[in-house]
């Protein structure tokens, strides 16, 4: 513990001295051709003070350099979104600040003060990759990996939990799969240094949970849908009795109004900002096969209301489009595959946001076949149609394409769980971060046949994994 203590002061540090290079490189490159920025006066204070706040607010949304939890390439490119969030805000705000007579006639940017900014942003860049290699390099060297045991129902809830840590082996040394049958099983698990619970049957999985609690013991444990509850949950207490208050359904009337005015201003943006945008898009669609331009699909979207969302055509023309992308898929158009890979093709769907049809922020419209399919398997499914489909959300930013079914409803239903419209912004700055994850447009597997004539399903979304992970539900 004394290690693990140590070692976050020299990260705090580590962090102060980084936001501090930061700090002077923009001020003393854009002091090139604004000189009074670094003199003591008002514009100083204002500007230094607007940079600051700026880089702290934007790198606590998106988590930036936190070394213990994040991986370098998130912890980099994060803390890269939010220095050039901070440069170019600032920078505006020094326009306005010398937009007067005795400075500047005109707010626009000159071409030296640009010149600034993108050598500031390189050296930047320059310090933030040095500043994390360095602090994984010491966090790695002074806190190694915890000695961890699985208490898991199954084999298949074993390999599950595996895949899913095999990302974290420097943080996670797995050392032992415990069967939850087994007979002293608390004592087992005194012998590790973190426990991850996972499918237990509920009972069990209290238990050890507060035997974990109980002996100080750090626990993972696998969320399911009363924990997703509990997370709206108010406290109350009545008498002296505490208690857990569960009393919505949805959004508030209030909530509903807030989030459609934000739907329209932000769409009616979006459209005219990204215009040029989509019309390089149309234009490289009709000149690769001449095929239309727009795909049009039904979904599901508040209370199972049936709408036709709006997509650019990834797919050839003739394809089939019940079912979803694989990975290798030969349907998958070139111009296609670079639209599905940034997200592009989605920028239509910023027309069914203006009609009413979807949200911004808001659980993935699935195909009205999946959406059967999982509804049957997990019937609580459909409490994600509680509110509008949306255009990005917790479980697109958070999941992957191909999350499993169960993974997904309980992503989407957090977020309901714990809507505000304060929540629905972070979610739109944090949806830039999918982009630098290459694992976040990862498509389903088909099914691979074992010698034995076993199908292995892997993630696909067959009716085989729908019904296994139905089972993890339950």
């Amino acid at each position: 513990m004394k290690r693990e203590t140590r070692c976050g002061f020299y990260l705090i540090v580590m962090k102060l001295c980084l936001f501090t290079l930061l700090t002077l490189t923009f001020l003393l490159l854009m002091a090139v051709n604004n000189p009074q920025i670094i003199r003591p006066s008002r514009t100083m204070a204002i500007t230094l003070t607007g940079f600051v706040v700026l880089l702290a607010l934007f790198t606590q949304l998106y988590r930036s350099f936190d070394i213990r939890h994040e991986q370098s390439r998130h912890i980099i490119y994060s803390t890269l979104i939010s220095c050039i969030i901070a440069d170019v805000g600032t920078y505006f705000e020094l326009l306005i600040m010398n937009f007067n007579e005795a400075n500047r006639s005109s707010l626009m940017p000159e071409s030296g003060d640009l010149g600034c900014l993108a050598i500031a942003l390189l050296l930047q860049l320059v310090w933030i990759m040095l500043f994390t290699r360095s602090a994984k390099f010491l966090y790695y060297r002074m806190t190694p990996p915890r000695k961890c045991c699985i208490v898991t129902g199954g084999a298949a809830d074993r390999a599950y939990m595996l895949s899913k840590l095999a990302g974290y082996k420097k943080r996670y040394l797995i050392t032992a799969v415990l069967n939850a049958a087994q007979p002293n099983l608390e004592s087992a698990i005194e012998g590790y240094e973190h426990v991850f619970l996972y499918d237990l049957p509920c009972e069990e999985r209290m238990r050890l949970i507060e035997h974990c609690y109980k002996i100080g013991k750090p626990v993972h444990y696998g969320m399911e849908l009363g924990d997703v509850i509990a997370l709206g949950a108010a406290h109350d207490i009545l008498s002296d009795a505490p208690f857990m208050a569960v009393d919505k359904a949805g959004l508030t009337l209030e909530q509903r109004i807030a989030k459609r005015t934000m739907d329209i201003i932000f769409s009616v943006c979006a459209l005219i900002v990204a215009s040029p945008i989509m019309l390089a898009c149309a234009l490289a669609i009709r000149i690769e096969d001449g095929g239309p331009i727009i795909f049009r699909q039904q979904r599901a979207t508040r209370g199972g209301e049936i709408f036709e969302i709006y997509k650019f055509r990834t797919m050839r023309p003739d394809a089939q489009r019940d079912k979803s992308a694989t990975d290798g898929d030969q349907r998958i158009t070139k111009v296609g595959a670079f639209l599905r890979r940034y997200r592009l093709d989605e920028l239509p769907q910023f027309v069914n946001i203006l009609k009413g049809e979807m949200s911004v922020v808001g659980p993935r419209p699935e195909m009205l076949s999946n959406v059967r399919d999982y509804t049957r398997a997990l019937p609580e499914f459909s409490y994600r149609l509680r509110v509008k489909a949306g255009l990005t959300g917790y479980a697109q930013i958070a999941g992957k394409y191909n999350t499993l079914p169960k993974d997904k409803m309980l992503l989407d239903l957090m977020y309901i769980e714990n809507y505000s419209l304060w929540e629905d912004i972070k979610l739109v700055f944090k949806t830039a971060t999918v982009f630098y994850r290459g694992d976040s447009t990862e498509a389903f597997h088909e099914p691979n046949v074992t010698n034995d004539g076993a199908a292995n399903t892997g993630a696909a979304k067959s009716d085989s994994s729908v019904k296994n992970d139905a089972s993890r539900a339950g």
